[in-house]
Protein backbone atom coordinates (compact mmCIF):
# COMPACT_ATOMS: atom_id res chain seq x y z
CA UNK A 1 0.00 0.00 0.00
CA UNK A 2 0.87 3.83 -0.41
CA UNK A 3 3.36 4.81 2.38
CA UNK A 4 4.53 8.52 3.02
CA UNK A 5 7.39 9.85 5.44
CA UNK A 6 7.66 13.10 6.79
CA UNK A 7 11.33 14.88 7.79
CA UNK A 8 9.64 16.54 10.71
CA UNK A 9 12.43 18.21 13.10
CA UNK A 10 10.13 17.56 15.96
CA UNK A 11 10.05 13.72 14.97
CA UNK A 12 10.08 11.44 11.82
CA UNK A 13 6.58 10.03 11.19
CA UNK A 14 4.49 9.24 7.99
CA UNK A 15 1.34 7.26 6.88
CA UNK A 16 0.20 4.41 5.39
CA UNK A 17 -2.83 4.05 3.60
CA UNK A 18 -4.89 0.19 4.65
CA UNK A 19 -7.66 -1.86 3.96
CA UNK A 20 -8.49 -2.91 7.68
CA UNK A 21 -8.41 -0.68 11.14
CA UNK A 22 -9.04 -4.01 13.06
CA UNK A 23 -5.95 -5.55 11.89
CA UNK A 24 -4.19 -2.73 12.77
CA UNK A 25 -5.48 -1.72 16.27
CA UNK A 26 -4.77 -5.34 16.94
CA UNK A 27 -1.12 -4.46 15.99
CA UNK A 28 -0.84 -1.12 17.90
CA UNK A 29 -2.84 -1.80 20.65
CA UNK A 30 -1.12 -2.64 24.22
CA UNK A 31 -2.40 -2.95 27.68
CA UNK A 32 -2.64 0.76 29.31
CA UNK A 33 -3.24 2.15 26.02
CA UNK A 34 -6.34 4.78 25.32
CA UNK A 35 -8.81 4.96 22.27
CA UNK A 36 -10.23 8.61 21.87
CA UNK A 37 -12.93 7.71 18.87
CA UNK A 38 -15.68 9.97 17.58
CA UNK A 39 -19.04 9.10 18.70
CA UNK A 40 -20.35 8.47 14.95
CA UNK A 41 -17.14 6.37 14.18
CA UNK A 42 -17.60 4.15 17.39
CA UNK A 43 -21.71 3.89 16.46
CA UNK A 44 -21.08 3.14 12.92
CA UNK A 45 -17.62 0.71 13.15
CA UNK A 46 -17.26 -0.36 16.61
CA UNK A 47 -14.31 -1.76 18.46
CA UNK A 48 -12.63 -4.89 18.56
CA UNK A 49 -13.87 -6.77 21.54
CA UNK A 50 -9.44 -7.24 22.53
CA UNK A 51 -10.14 -3.34 23.42
CA UNK A 52 -10.81 -2.96 27.13
CA UNK A 53 -14.13 -1.53 27.27
CA UNK A 54 -12.37 0.80 30.05
CA UNK A 55 -9.74 2.44 27.81
CA UNK A 56 -12.32 3.52 25.63
CA UNK A 57 -13.14 7.36 25.28
CA UNK A 58 -16.12 8.34 23.12
CA UNK A 59 -16.40 11.85 22.31
CA UNK A 60 -19.33 13.49 20.21
CA UNK A 61 -17.42 15.70 17.86
CA UNK A 62 -18.33 19.08 16.79
CA UNK A 63 -16.31 22.85 17.25
CA UNK A 64 -17.92 23.43 20.79
CA UNK A 65 -14.91 20.11 21.52
CA UNK A 66 -12.10 22.35 20.82
CA UNK A 67 -12.43 24.36 23.81
CA UNK A 68 -9.92 24.55 25.72
CA UNK A 69 -12.17 23.97 28.76
CA UNK A 70 -13.77 21.06 27.88
CA UNK A 71 -10.42 19.03 26.86
CA UNK A 72 -9.89 19.57 30.83
CA UNK A 73 -12.71 17.31 31.23
CA UNK A 74 -11.03 14.60 28.79
CA UNK A 75 -8.04 15.17 31.44
CA UNK A 76 -9.04 14.66 33.75
CA UNK A 77 -11.16 11.31 32.37
CA UNK A 78 -7.76 10.30 31.27
CA UNK A 79 -6.31 10.48 34.74
CA UNK A 80 -8.85 8.33 36.13
CA UNK A 81 -7.43 6.03 34.20
CA UNK A 82 -4.68 3.33 34.59
CA UNK A 83 -2.61 5.53 32.12
CA UNK A 84 0.82 6.87 32.48
CA UNK A 85 3.58 8.52 29.79
CA UNK A 86 4.89 5.16 28.68
CA UNK A 87 1.19 4.58 27.22
CA UNK A 88 -0.18 5.38 24.05
CA UNK A 89 -3.39 7.34 22.92
CA UNK A 90 -5.08 5.82 20.08
CA UNK A 91 -6.99 8.47 17.77
CA UNK A 92 -9.56 7.48 15.67
CA UNK A 93 -12.04 10.34 14.27
CA UNK A 94 -11.77 13.30 12.06
CA UNK A 95 -9.51 16.84 12.52
CA UNK A 96 -11.53 18.35 15.63
CA UNK A 97 -10.66 14.96 17.06
CA UNK A 98 -7.26 15.20 15.94
CA UNK A 99 -6.67 18.29 17.63
CA UNK A 100 -8.08 17.51 20.83
CA UNK A 101 -6.07 14.27 20.87
CA UNK A 102 -2.74 16.02 19.61
CA UNK A 103 -2.68 18.54 21.85
CA UNK A 104 -4.07 16.34 24.73
CA UNK A 105 -0.56 13.97 24.10
CA UNK A 106 1.68 17.16 24.50
CA UNK A 107 1.15 18.88 27.43
CA UNK A 108 -0.03 16.26 29.78
CA UNK A 109 3.20 14.33 31.33
CA UNK A 110 4.95 16.60 29.42
CA UNK A 111 4.22 14.48 26.15
CA UNK A 112 3.70 10.62 25.25
CA UNK A 113 3.38 9.20 21.52
CA UNK A 114 -0.34 9.05 19.91
CA UNK A 115 -1.24 7.28 16.36
CA UNK A 116 -3.68 8.37 14.39
CA UNK A 117 -6.78 6.90 12.24
CA UNK A 118 -8.00 9.79 10.32
CA UNK A 119 -11.92 8.95 9.15
CA UNK A 120 -13.08 12.39 7.53
CA UNK A 121 -11.70 13.36 3.57
CA UNK A 122 -10.49 16.52 5.12
CA UNK A 123 -8.43 14.76 7.77
CA UNK A 124 -6.98 11.82 5.49
CA UNK A 125 -5.94 14.17 2.81
CA UNK A 126 -4.83 17.63 4.91
CA UNK A 127 -5.16 17.64 8.78
CA UNK A 128 -3.21 14.26 9.37
CA UNK A 129 0.21 15.39 8.39
CA UNK A 130 1.73 18.84 9.63
CA UNK A 131 1.82 18.43 13.15
CA UNK A 132 -0.34 21.67 13.98
CA UNK A 133 -2.60 21.64 16.97
CA UNK A 134 -5.56 24.26 16.99
CA UNK A 135 -7.72 25.13 19.85
CA UNK A 136 -10.52 27.65 19.71
CA UNK A 137 -11.31 29.84 22.74
CA UNK A 138 -14.62 31.34 23.09
CA UNK A 139 -15.90 31.91 19.73
CA UNK A 140 -12.56 32.83 18.52
CA UNK A 141 -11.25 30.51 15.78
CA UNK A 142 -7.71 28.66 16.39
CA UNK A 143 -6.22 31.00 19.03
CA UNK A 144 -4.18 28.45 20.79
CA UNK A 145 -2.16 25.40 19.50
CA UNK A 146 1.54 23.78 18.91
CA UNK A 147 3.49 21.34 16.78
CA UNK A 148 2.77 18.00 17.85
CA UNK A 149 2.16 15.11 15.18
CA UNK A 150 1.52 11.90 15.53
CA UNK A 151 3.93 8.75 15.82
CA UNK A 152 2.49 7.26 12.48
CA UNK A 153 -0.87 7.44 10.45
CA UNK A 154 -3.03 4.90 9.27
CA UNK A 155 -5.78 5.94 6.25
CA UNK A 156 -8.65 3.41 5.91
CA UNK A 157 -10.68 5.18 2.82
CA UNK A 158 -13.59 2.59 4.46
CA UNK A 159 -14.20 5.55 6.41
CA UNK A 160 -15.06 7.65 3.81
CA UNK A 161 -18.15 5.36 2.59
CA UNK A 162 -20.82 6.62 5.13
CA UNK A 163 -19.42 10.04 5.14
CA UNK A 164 -21.84 12.69 5.54
CA UNK A 165 -22.29 14.66 2.54
CA UNK A 166 -21.95 17.80 3.92
CA UNK A 167 -18.73 16.25 5.43
CA UNK A 168 -17.44 15.02 1.68
CA UNK A 169 -18.06 18.29 0.25
CA UNK A 170 -16.25 20.20 3.57
CA UNK A 171 -12.94 17.52 2.75
CA UNK A 172 -12.99 18.74 -0.62
CA UNK A 173 -13.06 22.17 -0.14
CA UNK A 174 -10.11 22.12 1.92
CA UNK A 175 -8.46 19.82 -0.65
CA UNK A 176 -8.92 22.59 -3.75
CA UNK A 177 -6.69 24.67 -1.82
CA UNK A 178 -3.48 22.55 -2.39
CA UNK A 179 -4.33 22.11 -6.52
CA UNK A 180 -4.79 25.89 -6.65
CA UNK A 181 -1.56 27.16 -4.76
CA UNK A 182 0.26 24.17 -6.52
CA UNK A 183 0.43 24.44 -9.88
CA UNK A 184 -1.46 24.44 -13.16
CA UNK A 185 -0.74 21.23 -14.00
CA UNK A 186 -2.24 20.09 -10.78
CA UNK A 187 -5.23 22.28 -11.08
CA UNK A 188 -6.39 20.61 -14.13
CA UNK A 189 -6.22 17.07 -12.17
CA UNK A 190 -8.22 18.03 -9.95
CA UNK A 191 -10.69 19.87 -12.15
CA UNK A 192 -10.61 16.81 -14.55
CA UNK A 193 -11.28 14.52 -11.47
CA UNK A 194 -13.96 16.08 -10.11
CA UNK A 195 -17.39 14.49 -10.73
CA UNK A 196 -15.23 11.12 -10.02
CA UNK A 197 -14.11 12.25 -6.38
CA UNK A 198 -17.75 13.64 -5.87
CA UNK A 199 -19.20 10.35 -7.01
CA UNK A 200 -16.48 8.58 -4.16
CA UNK A 201 -14.95 6.78 -6.90
CA UNK A 202 -11.92 4.50 -4.97
CA UNK A 203 -9.01 4.70 -7.28
CA UNK A 204 -10.22 8.61 -7.33
CA UNK A 205 -9.78 9.13 -4.06
CA UNK A 206 -6.91 7.78 -3.70
CA UNK A 207 -4.72 9.26 -6.21
CA UNK A 208 -6.02 12.70 -5.05
CA UNK A 209 -5.67 12.51 -1.49
CA UNK A 210 -2.21 10.65 -2.11
CA UNK A 211 -1.33 13.81 -4.64
CA UNK A 212 -2.72 16.13 -1.70
CA UNK A 213 -0.52 15.07 0.76
CA UNK A 214 2.71 15.03 -1.46
CA UNK A 215 1.91 19.00 -1.80
CA UNK A 216 1.38 19.16 1.48
CA UNK A 217 4.93 17.52 2.63
CA UNK A 218 6.80 19.85 0.09
CA UNK A 219 5.45 23.04 2.57
CA UNK A 220 5.83 20.85 5.78
CA UNK A 221 9.62 19.51 4.89
CA UNK A 222 10.67 23.59 3.76
CA UNK A 223 8.98 25.53 6.13
CA UNK A 224 7.18 23.52 9.21
CA UNK A 225 6.97 26.33 11.68
CA UNK A 226 5.12 28.56 9.44
CA UNK A 227 7.60 31.11 9.56
CA UNK A 228 7.69 31.50 5.57
CA UNK A 229 6.70 29.49 2.66
CA UNK A 230 4.14 27.61 4.81
CA UNK A 231 2.03 30.65 4.95
CA UNK A 232 0.71 30.24 1.69
CA UNK A 233 -1.29 26.89 2.60
CA UNK A 234 -3.50 29.53 4.58
CA UNK A 235 -4.55 30.75 1.32
CA UNK A 236 -8.96 31.07 1.93
CA UNK A 237 -8.88 30.37 5.50
CA UNK A 238 -8.51 33.82 6.92
CA UNK A 239 -11.47 34.58 5.42
CA UNK A 240 -12.83 31.16 5.86
CA UNK A 241 -12.19 30.80 9.75
CA UNK A 242 -13.90 34.39 9.77
CA UNK A 243 -17.31 33.09 7.76
CA UNK A 244 -16.90 29.88 10.23
CA UNK A 245 -17.33 31.97 13.41
CA UNK A 246 -19.46 34.50 12.84
CA UNK A 247 -21.94 31.69 11.55
CA UNK A 248 -21.34 30.33 14.83
CA UNK A 249 -20.15 26.68 12.70
CA UNK A 250 -22.70 26.23 10.39
CA UNK A 251 -20.63 26.44 7.23
CA UNK A 252 -18.21 23.36 7.71
CA UNK A 253 -14.78 24.43 7.67
CA UNK A 254 -13.57 23.47 4.25
CA UNK A 255 -16.77 24.52 2.44
CA UNK A 256 -15.83 27.85 4.53
CA UNK A 257 -12.18 27.47 3.24
CA UNK A 258 -14.12 27.34 -0.41
CA UNK A 259 -16.10 30.47 0.03
CA UNK A 260 -12.84 31.72 1.45
CA UNK A 261 -10.67 31.15 -1.39
CA UNK A 262 -13.51 32.82 -3.95
CA UNK A 263 -13.20 35.73 -1.43
CA UNK A 264 -9.62 35.81 -1.77
CA UNK A 265 -9.59 35.23 -5.65
CA UNK A 266 -12.46 38.28 -5.83
CA UNK A 267 -10.22 41.19 -3.69
CA UNK A 268 -7.38 39.99 -5.76
CA UNK A 269 -9.57 40.54 -9.22
CA UNK A 270 -10.66 44.08 -8.03
CA UNK A 271 -6.90 45.07 -7.16
CA UNK A 272 -5.58 44.31 -10.41
CA UNK A 273 -3.42 41.22 -9.56
CA UNK A 274 -5.62 38.54 -11.36
CA UNK A 275 -7.22 38.60 -14.29
CA UNK A 276 -10.75 37.62 -14.78
CA UNK A 277 -10.21 35.03 -17.02
CA UNK A 278 -8.39 33.46 -14.00
CA UNK A 279 -10.79 34.19 -11.69
CA UNK A 280 -13.77 32.81 -13.45
CA UNK A 281 -11.79 29.69 -14.30
CA UNK A 282 -11.09 29.37 -10.82
CA UNK A 283 -14.69 30.01 -9.31
CA UNK A 284 -16.11 27.97 -12.06
CA UNK A 285 -14.42 24.79 -9.65
CA UNK A 286 -14.46 26.21 -6.60
CA UNK A 287 -18.60 27.15 -7.22
CA UNK A 288 -19.13 23.32 -6.88
CA UNK A 289 -17.86 23.11 -3.56
CA UNK A 290 -18.81 26.62 -1.69
CA UNK A 291 -22.62 26.42 -3.52
CA UNK A 292 -23.80 23.09 -1.27
CA UNK A 293 -24.32 25.83 1.82
CA UNK A 294 -24.59 29.48 1.35
CA UNK A 295 -24.31 31.39 4.70
CA UNK A 296 -27.21 33.62 5.65
CA UNK A 297 -27.02 36.86 6.51
CA UNK A 298 -25.21 37.93 8.82
CA UNK A 299 -23.42 41.38 10.90
CA UNK A 300 -20.49 42.24 8.46
CA UNK A 301 -19.00 44.14 11.58
CA UNK A 302 -18.49 41.22 13.18
CA UNK A 303 -16.99 39.17 10.10
CA UNK A 304 -14.63 42.50 10.25
CA UNK A 305 -13.97 42.05 14.00
CA UNK A 306 -13.66 37.70 13.93
CA UNK A 307 -10.78 39.02 10.15
CA UNK A 308 -9.06 40.67 12.51
CA UNK A 309 -8.87 38.11 15.67
CA UNK A 310 -7.00 35.73 12.79
CA UNK A 311 -4.32 34.40 14.53
CA UNK A 312 -1.91 35.78 11.37
CA UNK A 313 -3.20 39.33 12.04
CA UNK A 314 0.20 41.19 13.32
CA UNK A 315 -0.87 45.08 14.29
CA UNK A 316 -4.08 45.09 13.19
CA UNK A 317 -2.85 44.41 9.66
CA UNK A 318 -4.25 41.43 8.06
CA UNK A 319 -1.83 39.18 6.49
CA UNK A 320 -4.22 37.72 3.81
CA UNK A 321 -3.53 34.89 0.54
CA UNK A 322 -4.19 36.18 -3.10
CA UNK A 323 -3.55 34.86 -6.21
CA UNK A 324 -1.86 36.34 -9.41
CA UNK A 325 -3.05 32.88 -11.47
CA UNK A 326 -3.14 29.44 -10.66
CA UNK A 327 -0.57 27.66 -8.63
CA UNK A 328 0.86 31.58 -7.95
CA UNK A 329 0.02 32.97 -4.39
CA UNK A 330 1.58 35.50 -2.50
CA UNK A 331 0.88 37.07 0.99
CA UNK A 332 -0.84 40.57 1.43
CA UNK A 333 -0.28 42.88 4.20
CA UNK A 334 -3.76 44.67 4.62
CA UNK A 335 -5.10 47.26 6.67
CA UNK A 336 -9.16 46.61 7.45
CA UNK A 337 -9.41 50.14 5.77
CA UNK A 338 -12.81 51.62 4.06
CA UNK A 339 -11.65 50.34 0.64
CA UNK A 340 -11.21 46.60 1.36
CA UNK A 341 -14.97 46.59 3.42
CA UNK A 342 -16.03 48.20 0.26
CA UNK A 343 -14.58 45.40 -1.75
CA UNK A 344 -15.90 42.81 0.55
CA UNK A 345 -19.54 44.51 1.06
CA UNK A 346 -19.78 44.28 -2.59
CA UNK A 347 -18.77 40.89 -2.75
CA UNK A 348 -21.46 39.49 0.19
CA UNK A 349 -23.74 42.05 -2.25
CA UNK A 350 -22.95 39.83 -5.23
CA UNK A 351 -22.33 36.45 -4.08
CA UNK A 352 -24.34 35.92 -0.58
CA UNK A 353 -27.23 38.46 -1.73
CA UNK A 354 -26.90 40.30 1.01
Amino acid sequence: MYKIKINSLLKPYGLEFTNSYRKDLKKLYSKGDLILIDSVIFLTYGLPNFINKLAIIIIKTDESKKEYLYIANIISDILKKDFSKKNKIICIGGGILQDICSFISLILFRGFDWVFFPTTLLSQADSCIGGKISINFNKYKNQIGNYYPPNWIYIDMNFLSTLKKNQFYSGIGEIMHFYLVSSRRDFLMIKNNLDLLLNRDKKTMLKIISRSLEIKKKFIESDEFDNGIRNLLNYGHTFGHALESVTNYKIPHGIAVAHGMNIANFISYEYGYLSKKNFINMQNILSKIYSFIYPKKFDQNKYNKFLLKDKKTLKGELNIILSNRLGKVFIKKQKLDDNFKKILNKYFCIYFNF
